[in-house]
């Protein structure tokens, strides 16, 4: 559906008086008296800010997405509100929002709560669209802009819209050592492995370095005390710059399609037990989500 047939003219306000977060945040949200909330509104403000108390939604660049699943809400409401001196959204930093899209819904409707901040975030990466909306005259003129875009909310949620892209990847003929240095940078735990193509063809895991330093035999031993006796990792450092990442890679990396469910995805995380999946096109990497992602990206919107 289109993201314009979600706003209702009488939730579009263009001058916003508030200068402060909490404040403004208020004056988005007393609208909805008209709609049946009126003994909600101070709940549905304390909501909110407790929501931007875990982590805060100022994009950047004159633009903030508060939002909150309000239990009892029985609509999806997108409130949007416009300051052209801008509000305070960061006390002590130089944040301010000239833009601001509300989202409130209820307790279990994740899925248009995350679509919607999809398009707000396509939307406004628009700067053309971004200046029009700022120089709108009317609520109308406003919906018109946005319509005009042809920006979706999408039904599914799929892969592609919680994946991160592949910061961190391994080379086939990187020495271990030069992984090691990676890991290090990185704080990640798991690294895909791609050819000069980017086709992804294995997994590392920070386990595999580590397992490099030790001796072969230990394998067949009950009581490993005496080691204590030994120089730690020496196997390792014999070896760092010999051992090449094709020689302990995972030749069978669990993957994903970019429009797989989320759901599918989440219970494939689950049932093999793994630190991360590879979202892959045609066999080329373009992406990694983790349970993570999953928790931060759609329990806690």
């Amino acid at each position: 559906m289109l993201f314009s047939s979600l706003i209702n003219e009488k939730l579009v306000n263009l001058d916003l008086k508030s200068g402060d977060k909490q404040s403004v945040i208020k004056e988005l949200v007393l609208p909805l008296k008209e709609f049946g909330y009126d003994d909600n509104v101070e709940n549905i403000v304390n909501m909110v800010i407790e929501r931007e108390k875990i982590a805060p939604t100022y994009l950047g660049e004159g633009v903030a997405i508060p939002h909150a699943r309000i239990d009892g809400l029985k609509d999806f409401y997108i409130i949007i509100g416009r300051s052209l001196k801008g509000v305070s959204y960061h006390a002590g930093k130089e944040c301010k929002a000239n833009l601001i899209f509300l989202i409130l819904s209820g307790k279990t409707k994740n899925k248009i709560m995350l679509q919607t901040l999809a398009a707000i975030a396509k939307l406004v990466k628009e700067k053309d669209v971004k200046e029009k909306i700022l120089k709108a005259g009317e609520p109308s003129d406003l919906i018109k802009i946005i319509e005009n875009t042809g920006i979706n909310v999408k039904e599914a949620l799929t892969n592609s819209d919680i994946m991160e892209p592949p910061l961190v990847f391994f080379y086939p003929d990187m020495t271990i050592k030069e992984a090691a240095v990676i890991f290090f940078k990185s704080n990640m735990m798991c690294a895909p492995v791609v050819d000069e193509n980017n086709m992804l063809i294995g997994e590392v895991h920070e386990s595999d370095i580590v397992e490099v330093g030790l001796p072969k035999y230990m394998n067949h031993l009950s009581n490993l005390s005496f080691l204590k006796d030994f120089e730690p990792f020496e196997e390792f450092f014999k070896k760092e710059d010999i051992i090449r990442i094709k020689d302990i890679a995972g030749k069978n990396p669990q993957t994903v399609a970019p429009d797989t469910s989320i759901v599918e995805t989440a219970f494939l995380l689950v049932k093999k037990k793994t630190e991360r999946v590879f979202v892959v096109n045609n066999g080329k990497l373009i992406g990694s989500i983790t349970a993570r992602d999953i928790i931060t990206k759609v329990l806690q919107i």
